[in-house]
């Protein structure tokens, strides 16, 4: 695979460098659009880990859910996300 048969590849959104609404470039406490990212930072953070927690749950050996409970629970998490790499069996 080369870049002449591919061309080069899509060149990588810049990220702002400060808070549109405050000018800050970092979190400013008071900034209505600084604690909404650092919300969504937090809210995405914990769904990740919960995200692994059941998939670690629904992986043991030892769990009390039947198969197609377990089943269930997979095709939801992977409807949710996806670009999950959670199995869908």
């Amino acid at each position: 695979m080369s870049r002449e048969a591919f061309g080069d590849p899509p060149e990588q959104q810049e990220v702002p460098e400060y808070c549109p609404n405050c000018g800050s470039d970092f979190y400013m406490p008071g900034c209505t659009h600084c604690e909404e990212v650092k919300r969504r930072c937090a809210a995405e953070s914990e769904a990740l880990a919960l995200r692994g927690v059941l998939h670690r749950m629904l992986e043991a050996p030892t769990t009390q859910i039947s198969v197609g409970w377990k089943d269930a629970i997979r095709r939801a998490m992977f409807a949710a996300v996806p670009d999950s790499k959670t199995p869908n069996d």
